[in-house]
């Protein structure tokens, strides 16, 4: 082979070589490209979904920065979890403010009249006695205080269902509550019976 020919197939493998490379690196960049592409829009995709998460974050920054202490988790909670926190935390104080006056409804016990408990037997020495001073009780506190005057004699279930043998006159004194605030055996003393009473008004 002459030398011209020699020199025009070493510059055809020459020119080959050049377009096989240059393809190779067309290639490269293209994938390259892509590459970039991609990184780029996972990037866009992961700011978007974590946005609000940063800017919670920039918050707690800002507030610890500017109050120079750190902030608690139960703050950083409240800024993280914005209205949605303020309105749990109402809902909170409105259950709150709602709960004693429930309760108070619930638990509270309707008032009634105090009451006079009292349990007697003629064969009581002072019988007639300590009646007449009976009846002055009901005068003075008529209105204020019912009166129970039970006969053990002519109602002899009283005896089963209160300690009256041997102990008339008996007193038990019921209070606006009807709670028992008083137990007099064996009293027919009108001061004393007097004080019971009023006990029952507190």
């Amino acid at each position: 082979m002459d030398e011209n020919n020699k020199e025009k197939a070493t510059k055809s493998v020459a020119d080959s070589i050049k377009k096989n490379k240059v393809r190779v690196i067309l290639a490269a960049a293209a994938v390259v490209l892509l590459a970039v592409i991609i990184t780029v829009a996972c990037k866009s995709c992961g700011g978007k979904s974590g946005g609000e998460g940063g800017s919670s974050n920039e918050s707690i920054a800002q507030s610890e920065s500017t109050d120079g202490n750190a902030m608690t988790e139960d703050e950083k909670d409240t800024v993280r979890n914005g209205d949605d926190g303020k309105n749990t935390d109402e809902g909170k104080n409105e259950e709150k403010n709602e709960a004693p006056g429930a309760a108070a409804s619930e638990t509270e016990v309707p008032q009634i009249t105090p009451i006079f408990m009292y349990f007697v037997s003629k064969s009581d020495e002072g019988y007639n006695e300590y009646m007449a001073m009976l009846d002055e009780l009901k005068a003075e506190y008529d209105g204020r205080v019912e009166f129970q005057i039970t006969d053990v004699d002519e109602n002899p279930e009283a005896k089963e269902n209160f300690p009256t043998e041997g102990n008339t006159p008996l007193l038990i004194m019921n209070n606006h509550d009807n709670n028992i605030t008083a137990i007099e055996f064996k009293c027919a003393d009108k001061e004393k019976l007097k004080e019971d009473i009023e006990a029952s008004f507190k």
